[in-house]
């Protein structure tokens, strides 16, 4: 689909979209889809001087503790996902993320991992 719109209509679109993902930040499907548009809008743009660099969507990434179990955790990056898990878990004892094994979850994975519990 080839859509043509003006300089204008491609600000207002950029600023609306911008503050949608704003306000949609914990949901990685609306985040998502609102970085897809933002990024085919500034590959396609009219501002070239305004453009915003291209923007990481959220993935799920897996991960294992030190001591057994894993869980999971979003982020733009495998280092932001460490990140956070270090952060989330650092006060927690017996839970300790091990960060080589954090990886992009799948489906076959989380549903092979969640076949532990029933």
């Amino acid at each position: 689909m080839n859509i043509k719109i003006n300089k204008a209509e491609e600000k207002l679109i950029t600023k609306l979209l911008t503050e949608y993902q704003q306000t949609n930040a914990a949901k990685p499907s609306k985040w998502n889809t609102s970085t897809s548009v933002l990024n085919k809008i500034a590959e396609a743009g009219l501002i070239p001087t305004q453009r915003q660099p291209k923007q990481l969507k959220i993935k799920q990434y897996m991960f294992t503790f030190e001591e057994g179990g894993w869980n999971t955790c979003y982020g733009k990056s495998k280092r932001g996902a460490i990140k956070k898990a270090m952060a989330e878990y650092k006060d927690s004892k017996g839970l300790t993320p091990r960060p080589d094994s954090f990886h992009i979850a799948t489906e076959s994975g989380l549903n092979s991992a969640l076949s532990l519990f029933y």
